[in-house]
């Protein structure tokens, strides 16, 4: 009984660290390095559309915009703090696919497909 209670206590452990420690440094640190890392090879660089879905209010009052970049759902808090153009021009990309809802956006985007992460992440906009 004493061994299922220290293997219960050490697989709990080790989700809670990597709740805790990995996921936040792989988030915040090696992702937004990595794609930019990705982002100096052209090739890696795809071409496709954001098509707009919508709009809600946080409780804080703040908006999310939903969006579909080639079939990935994303929403305005998706993206990482990567230094991309889109970075910089993140408003007017929100301004712009609201008032052309009816229509699709040309997007450039970097894929990445990092151990269980597959994510799309706008690069710019034309």
């Amino acid at each position: 009984m004493d061994n299922i209670k220290h293997f219960l206590f050490l697989f709990l452990f080790i989700i809670i660290l990597v709740k805790l420690v990995v996921l936040p440094v792989n988030e915040f640190f090696i992702l937004p390095n990595y794609l930019e890392y990705k982002a100096k090879n052209i090739k890696n660089i795809k071409k496709g559309y954001a098509c707009y879905k919508g709009k809600y209010k946080t409780r804080s009052g703040n908006y999310v915009y939903e969006y579909v970049v080639d079939n990935t759902g994303m929403t305005s808090f998706s993206g990482l703090k990567v230094r991309f153009p889109f970075l910089y021009k993140r408003g007017e990309f929100f301004k712009k696919i609201e008032n052309n809802s009816q229509k699709c956006i040309d997007v450039n985007y970097v894929e990445i497909n990092y151990f269980f992460i597959k994510k799309k992440y706008i690069y710019d906009f034309i």
